[in-house]
């Protein structure tokens, strides 16, 4: 697996200040932190569509444009010693643009981790990892607790690497098409849950 992508540059909006509370507001409790210790034994397992504009630049220069659907799944199970399963599926609908990606946190060199904000953070290309691409796909997990259940909610983005301009994929088969531009894309039918078990009995692995 492909590591944290160093050259991605993140700009930080400015935080607005100065308005001013009286003493009979109180302001909201902050939801307890999550520890990766204390979903041992559980899965998390997220879905989503993406919806895409594309231009597609064939070999010779000849374009065309068209909208690209795709549906992604995140698969993850934390063990009972504390080690962190995870699979990567999509599908673009057809036997080419279909992949699978598994990978296990067992150090540095992995693409995904247990942050802060008890949130768990993927790092990939945009689809298949021996394809160049100029962006970085970023998945955010969120968790929170309720009582003595789990519940989770899914962000995905991407981000530019440094230096580029356009979010473009290129494919180094050269079989399909020399490269495409995505002018827009968006996650759709976003939907994410945790559950005690483990995701991948009966599965072939992790």
């Amino acid at each position: 697996m492909t590591g944290w992508f160093g050259g991605v540059g993140y700009r930080l909006l400015p935080v607005i200040t100065g308005l001013a509370f009286s003493a009979c507001v109180s302001l909201p409790t902050l939801a307890a932190e999550i520890n990766i210790s204390n979903l041992r034994g559980y899965s998390i397992e997220a879905e989503w569509m993406y919806n895409g504009r594309v231009t597609l630049v064939e070999k010779y220069g000849k374009r065309k444009r068209f909208n690209e659907i795709s549906h992604h799944n995140e698969k993850v199970y934390i063990s009972k010693t504390g080690r962190m399963f995870h699979r990567q599926h999509w599908n673009g609908g057809s036997r080419r643009y279909r992949g699978i990606s598994d990978s296990i946190r067992s150090g540095r060199g992995e693409n995904f981790k247990w942050d802060s904000n008890s949130t768990l953070v993927f790092r990939s290309y945009g689809a298949n990892e021996k394809q160049r691409t100029t962006y970085v796909r970023i998945i955010r997990i969120t968790l929170s607790q309720s009582g003595g259940s789990y519940s989770c909610s899914v962000k995905v983005s991407r981000a530019l690497q440094k230096g580029e301009k356009q979010y473009i994929k290129y494919d180094l088969t050269g079989r399909d098409y020399h490269y495409k531009i995505y002018h827009s894309f968006k996650a759709r039918q976003k939907s994410c849950r945790v559950f005690k078990g483990n995701v991948f009995k009966g599965e072939v692995g992790p």
